[in-house]
C-alpha cells in the first residue's frame, strides 16, 4: 500500500478512551515512519531525511513551509 504522505492526528478530546478528532497534521512528507516530540521541536522521519518542525501543546494542524 502506498504511503499517505501525512501524519493523521486522533485526539480523545473528552478523555473517554475513544478518539473524536481526526485531522490532516501534517502533509507533504515523503514516506514518513517515525515521530519524536522533544520539548517544542517535532522531529519526523520520512524515508530520505529527518525533518523537525515547531510544535505547541494543542496544536492541530502543522503548516508545511
Amino acid at each position: 500500500m502506498p504511503s499517505a504522505n501525512r501524519i493523521t492526528l486522533l485526539r480523545d478530546s473528552d478523555g473517554d478512551g475513544i478518539a473524536d478528532v481526526r485531522t490532516m497534521f501534517l502533509d507533504g512528507l515523503h514516506s514518513p515512519f517515525g515521530m519524536a516530540l522533544v520539548g517544542n521541536d517535532l522531529y519526523v522521519a520520512n524515508t530520505d531525511a529527518v525533518l523537525r518542525f515547531p510544535y505547541q501543546t494543542g496544536d492541530t494542524h502543522i503548516a508545511t513551509r
